[in-house]
């Protein structure tokens, strides 16, 4: 069921609210009051932890991602006791590729470039 319409905000205000709680005339004017985040107090310090805690929040749904995987990402066997599933970077790290970022689960043949060399 659709929810009726509500007012602005601004007081006196007729206009139905589209964003916020505000039409768009008093919706813009209130973004422009706020101020830059810097005037809001958000500092570099702010953002360096915000930064940390997504970092830190996506390594998560990673890890989570990874353990609920029960395939090879590269040849799409599934795990087994002999083959079983290990952490593969997407770039090699002798090509570059970082320590954290761009890990999937791979098979222990994959993972060890077996397909790769015919063994």
């Amino acid at each position: 069921m659709a929810r009726a319409p509500k007012i602005c905000a601004r007081p006196g205000c007729p206009e139905h609210a589209t964003f916020r709680g505000r039409c768009s005339t008093h919706a813009s004017e209130y973004e422009r009051e706020r101020g830059t985040p810097a005037q809001r107090g958000y500092d570099a310090a702010f953002r360096r932890a915000s930064a940390k805690a997504k970092a830190k929040a996506k390594a998560k749904a990673k890890a989570k991602a990874k353990a609920k995987a029960t395939n090879c990402s590269e040849c799409g066997e599934r795990f087994t006791e002999d083959n079983p599933a290990q952490g593969g970077h997407v770039k090699a790290l002798r090509h570059g590729g970082g320590t954290s970022d761009g890990v999937v689960a791979q098979c222990r043949r994959c993972n060890a470039g077996w397909k790769r060399t015919g063994l």
